[in-house]
């Protein structure tokens, strides 16, 4: 039987039992109330031949009461087929948007319009069905990102090998093995990213707690990233105006890896003849680094919907996304002169001191992943 159908048919129950227990108790309250005038009613009728006919009087009520009875369970069934009619269409709407999503259709959202538990049931579906959708929308732009960092290394060995093969490059030749030691350090360093997004993503990364001197970090960074931007055609300035020996509690090495990400990511977006500056500064109790590219104002909303949303960007973006959260640094995004500036946010560190959030995150933080 259908929900409409069993609603209607105890609606129907309900209806027929109460109107039963009703008129009988109305029968009984009215012969009850007329007992004591029964004699009188029979005697008047014996001696005039007029007056009250009881047992027609009783014998009338018992039929309004039947008709009554009648009259209250169609309405009722009426009532309650159209009700469960309409939550019957809501339940199977919200069956129908279930199946939707089980078959992977995640973009068309449940219009469920019956009663708000129902209309709650679908929200939620509908919030999980999006988030499912971004999750996929992130594994594919991770997946497409990692193509596409792993196939330049892969082609670049695969070059130089099939070189040395066909006696077009010489093996012994020192620049070679650099070529093949630049391609092998790019692979690895694209395996360390994904492990560490998927550990940051399972919740069992390991942090390296130690004083970290983000001026300095940032001049290794650049000085790490000099050639390359020359290379490009890029000017890779170092901003040297901040305040040196600014500390910060943190891992240094992966705090490295986040500034290394963000500068690859504004040399590959900033055309050559532009510049990208990287630098570090304070504000109040927080020390910041910053990275600012002249790739134009159209590249703000990309890498601030990769950032902060999570959404579009390469792996190097993801990366930086991953590790800011496990280091519980703040990311800004912001529009600069000719571009972007991204900036990496932590608490100073004062000596002797470790924030009550770094303790709690990283309470095992002896090891490495």
């Amino acid at each position: 039987m259908t929900l409409a159908g069993r609603v209607t048919l105890a609606c129907a129950i309900v209806m027929g039992v109460g109107m039963v227990i009703a008129g009988l108790l109305m029968r009984v309250t009215i012969d009850h109330s007329l007992e004591p005038y029964a004699r009188q009613f029979v005697m008047m009728r014996q001696m005039m031949d007029a007056g009250p006919d009881l047992p027609g009087i009783l014998a009338a009520v018992d039929w309004a009461m039947l008709l009554s009875t009648v009259v209250a369970i169609v309405v009722g069934c009426l009532i309650s087929w159209l009700l469960g009619a309409e939550l019957a269409r809501s339940v199977v709407a919200v069956r129908r948007g279930l199946d939707r999503f089980a078959a992977g259709q995640l973009t068309q959202p449940i219009d469920a319009q019956g009663p708000s538990e129902l209309q709650s049931i679908a929200d939620a579906a509908n919030g999980m069905a999006r988030q499912l959708h971004q999750s996929r929308q992130l594994e594919r732009e991770l997946v497409a990102g990692v193509a596409h960092d792993l196939a330049h290394p892969v082609i670049g060995m695969r070059g130089t090998v099939e070189g040395i093969r066909d006696g077009l490059v010489d093996a012994a030749d020192g620049r070679t093995i650099d070529r093949l030691l630049m391609n092998l350090d790019t692979l690895e360093a694209t395996l360390t990213d994904l492990r560490d997004v998927a550990a940051v993503n399972a919740g069992r990364i390991q942090i390296s707690l130690g004083d970290v001197d983000m001026p300095r970090v940032a001049a290794s960074v650049h000085d790490a990233y000099a050639d390359l931007a020359a290379q490009k055609g890029v000017v890779l300035e170092l901003d040297r105006e901040g305040k040196a020996n600014v500390l910060v509690r943190s891992d240094e090495q992966r705090l490295h890896r986040i500034l290394s990400n963000l500068v690859l990511n504004a040399l590959h977006a900033t055309a050559p003849g532009g510049s990208v500056r990287i630098g570090a500064r304070t504000e109040a109790a927080r020390a910041v680094v910053f990275v600012e590219d002249a790739a134009g104002a159209e590249s703000t909303a990309r890498i601030r919907s990769a950032l902060e949303a999570g959404s579009g960007g390469g792996l190097g973006l993801h990366v930086v996304r991953a590790l800011s959260s496990a280091l519980h640094a703040e990311v800004r995004v912001r529009e600069g002169v000719a571009g972007t500036v991204v900036e990496v946010e932590l608490p100073v560190h004062r000596a002797g001191f470790v924030p009550p959030e770094a303790l709690s995150a990283f309470g095992n933080s002896g090891g490495r992943n």
